[in-house]
């Protein structure tokens, strides 16, 4: 009979010096974009725009392309980049050249780099790019004509990609400047008329309204595809802090944790920006977890933990997450990416944004228990739990292998929502089944410490030595019958219709020996149609198929164990629809992300262009590939 040992460590929950007015907790992997540099806008590819020196600049994949004279402040998902220039521009708005030393709103394209002028609302005049929506269409300021003939004050505007013009988007009444931050998909456009009137503008050619928001003294500096504005409004004699409001409800939430702005939000809701309180720093607003500084909030594992790094401001935010923050190393600017913890295995590939990491021992989570174990027997599993959940298991290895081993166990940042918690190794096994554990740590930089030590026996033999976070435990199980293997049959599995699917079984286990055939039948009529002494089988229909399949797992002593699994089997879907759902949509643009940089047998329906490599140019095929609006889920 299968015996269990449980060694219980009573764990105290202390989050030291974090910022966060909630339960949840964030941490982040930095990226150093390179000194000197400015970060303003990112897309859902991760790719990031901003400024270095004079010139403007896109960093894809890892890789810094220099845009030329100018400055880059937003990119679509389509690699669109808009932003400043004053070199090299012919206005194409107006049929001439731009007038020298002024500033011309600019698009760029790459690969090869490529700059279009848009020109201004007056040929004497200049004008600013800040935003692109997935559509073209791109909002600014330029300078407007007086009675006079002069250019003397800006206005907002929209450049018309269907209509290839500049709409001067007007101001609200009474005020005689305005400029547009930022514009969604659906051509819905927020800023600023005057010096403290937000406004919002549904852009429908040839020409818009101009709302004024009811947000008091303030303005509107970001709009989401939900309808969701964030930006900042003067709080009566308290100043500044960043509002949300919600277009389609009327709602207004003000942050009133630290006075500040905000500079983005994504589809999520969540909001960056910037916060005064002690000092200047960048941060972030999420509903439900509430406001985080970001230079407090990096993994200790990240080389530039510790190293005085300040981050001033957060600029930008995909809907991944991903934040683009400025800040200094010393006394020299520089722009960062912000990945979100945990990192997807796909997103740490050579040649992406975060290839920066590859060698170091860079952990998916931002806390980790780390223990030595070393198994005596060839027979045993150890199971962790905290608070109640597994977190990992070990299984015991052969007796050659008998020597220590340093394991490391990621920790959800979820679990970390009570002040107490158990932190649990449960010993399963037969006959004798011994395990050594030693140095059970959690880091200080984790946050956590360490309380008593308890054990709970049940026909084992016990023997500790040492006491706190470090202890050195062997547990030895008594003799016990034979227990029968367990069977898992792994999926749920699909494929498409003459295409090899790969079955896998390797998580079935025995417990007390091991497995010696693996048995499948194919349509679960009772019949095992194959056997074999591998885990791992392939299997082919020749037409579609949804139903169970049956596996039967036996072991050393003769004893069984059956477990099933679902099979959906279809014929190939059309290019692009990698989800097989008939929509090519964001779900398909995200499966391709999750390849990116991959060699093409890894995902050979995301390499669009057909040169063996998933790369952010099949991703921006995909896009153009879309069977619903905006790309967007159904």
């Amino acid at each position: 009979m299968m015996k269990r040992l449980r060694i219980v460590f009573l764990v105290s929950l202390l989050l030291v010096g974090l910022p966060i007015q909630a339960h949840a907790f964030r941490c982040y992997w930095l990226i150093d974009l390179g000194e000197g540099t400015v970060g303003y806008g990112i897309n859902d590819l991760g790719e990031v725009v901003g400024g270095w020196g004079n010139h403007a600049f896109l960093n894809t994949s890892g890789y810094m392309v220099d845009l030329g004279p100018g400055t880059a402040y937003d990119i679509n998902n389509a690699g669109e980049i808009v932003g400043t220039s004053r070199t090299g521009c012919y206005d194409i708005m107006n049929d001439t050249t731009c007038r020298n030393n002024r500033d011309c709103a600019v698009v760029w394209t790459y690969p090869p780099v490529n700059k279009t002028c848009l020109g201004a609302l007056h040929y004497l005049g200049s004008s600013q790019a800040y935003a692109i929506n997935n559509g073209g269409f791109v909002v600014g300021r330029s300078s407007t004509a007086t009675e006079y003939g002069y250019p003397a004050y800006f206005h907002a505007f929209i450049w018309d990609v269907a209509h290839e013009r500049m709409v001067d988007l007007g101001v609200v009444s009474g005020d005689t400047q305005s400029v547009a931050w930022d514009i969604n998909d659906s051509n819905e456009i927020v800023g600023l008329s005057g010096t403290g009137n937000a406004f919002y503008y549904l852009h429908k050619y040839p020409q818009g309204t101009m709302i004024h928001l009811q947000v008091g003294f303030g303005q509107a500096f970001a709009i989401n595809n939900l309808d969701l504005i964030a930006g900042r409004r003067k709080i009566i004699s308290s100043g500044f802090y960043p509002f949300l409001l919600d277009m389609k409800t009327g709602q207004l939430t003000d942050f009133l944790a630290i006075q500040g702005h905000a500079r983005d939000i994504n589809d999520l809701g969540q909001i960056v920006g910037v916060g005064f309180t002690p000092y200047t720093h960048a941060c972030l607003w999420e509903p439900g977890v509430g406001y985080v500084q970001l230079d407090m909030a990096i993994h200790p594992y990240n080389p530039l933990y510790g190293t005085g790094l300040y981050l001033s401001d957060a600029r930008a935010i995909n809907n991944l997450g991903w934040i683009v923050a400025n800040g200094y190393i010393g006394n020299m600017s520089h722009a960062f990416l912000l990945l979100p913890l945990p990192l997807k295995a796909a997103q740490l590939v050579t040649g992406s944004p975060v290839s920066l990491v590859q060698g170091i021992n860079t952990p998916s989570e931002p806390f980790v228990l780390f223990f030595d174990y070393k198994f005596e027997t060839t027979t045993g599993q150890l199971t962790v739990s905290l608070g109640g959940t597994q977190i990992g298991t070990v299984t015991a290895p052969d007796p050659s292998l008998n020597a220590f081993v340093t394991k490391a166990f990621h920790i959800d940042g979820n679990l970390l929502d009570q002040t107490n918690l158990e932190l649990e190794f449960e010993l399963e096994g037969p006959a004798g089944s011994t395990v050594l554990l030693g140095n059970i740590t959690l880091p200080p930089s984790c946050g956590l410490t360490n309380g008593d030590f308890e054990d709970e026996l049940d026909g084992w033999e016990l023997s500790v030595s040492g006491t706190g976070s470090v202890v050195v435990v062997e547990v030895t199980g008594p003799e016990a019958e034979n227990e029968p293997p367990v069977a898992e049959a792994g999926g749920p599995y699909s494929g498409t219709v003459g295409e090899s699917i790969t079955f896998d079984a390797s998580g079935s286990y025995d417990p007390d020996g091991t497995i010696v055939s693996y048995e499948w039948d194919w349509n679960n009529d009772g019949v095992y149609d194959e056997t074999t002494d591998s885990a791992i089988i392939n299997h082919t229909w020749s037409v579609e198929f949804n139903g169970t399949v049956s596996l039967k797992v036996t072991d050393d002593d003769g004893a069984t164990s059956i477990d099933t699994t679902t099979v959906k089997v279809t014929t190939p879907a059309a290019q692009g629809d990698l989800d097989h759902d008939g929509d090519v949509d964001r779900d398909d643009l995200n499966i391709l992300l999750s390849h990116r940089n991959q060699p093409a047998d890894q995902c050979p329906d995301c390499d669009l262009d057909g040169d063996a490599t998933i790369t952010v140019l099949d991703a921006r095929k995909l896009v153009l590939m879309c069977t619903r609006p905006r790309c967007a889920c159904e």
